[in-house]
């Protein structure tokens, strides 16, 4: 009889040596598929929006490459990017090549909130149309005014009215500062 020190020791050595001859095989089976390439081979690399490498592949001359997790290209401060494809013929490489990432760029929608002809808030209209309210500027001495839709200060804004803004273009909304009461 083994004890439980012991058992568990031998049960650990047990899974550390199956583990080794897996990972031992699965390295061997990706090696015998490269060495299995019989004739030319080319080597395509693929390379992300930002020059960056993401996978070098190789395959027959005449053949078809494996194509590499598609990419992604995280949004910024203006626009949002699709991967659309790489931008060449994967079909039947028969040369070694570089193959770039395509994005589909879209340009995010911005309300754009101007106080005294400088931007205030400047926002995804689509984050802007789930606000509960507008935000209302402070100052020490001044008291804010209202939001307005337009430069003419006319058309108050509302909440109603920004959740209904469907625009190609940014948004640009005006504020001021109640005149002073002197």
């Amino acid at each position: 009889k083994l004890q439980k020190g012991t058992r568990l020791i031998c049960i650990i050595l047990i899974m550390s040596v199956v583990f080794a001859v897996s990972f031992c095989f699965s390295a061997c089976k990706d090696k015998d598929a490269e060495s299995m390439m019989e004739g030319p081979v080319c080597m395509v690399v693929f390379k992300n929006w930002d020059g960056s490498i993401i996978q070098r592949s190789k395959c027959m001359v005449g053949g078809t490459v494996n194509l590499p997790v598609p990419p992604v290209r995280a949004e910024d401060e203006y626009n949002t990017y699709t991967f659309i494809g790489w931008d060449a013929d994967l079909s039947s490489v028969t040369e070694d090549m570089e193959v770039n990432a395509i994005f589909q760029e879209t340009h995010i929608i911005r309300l754009i909130l101007m106080l005294e002809g400088e931007a205030y808030v400047s926002v995804k209209l689509a984050d802007a149309q789930r606000w509960e309210e507008l935000p209302l500027p402070t100052a020490q001495g001044k008291t804010f005014d209202k939001w307005y839709a337009y430069d003419d200060y006319n058309q108050v804004l509302t909440m109603e009215l920004v959740r209904e803004y469907e625009s190609d273009e940014d948004v640009v909304c005006y504020g001021r500062w109640a005149a002073s009461e002197e």
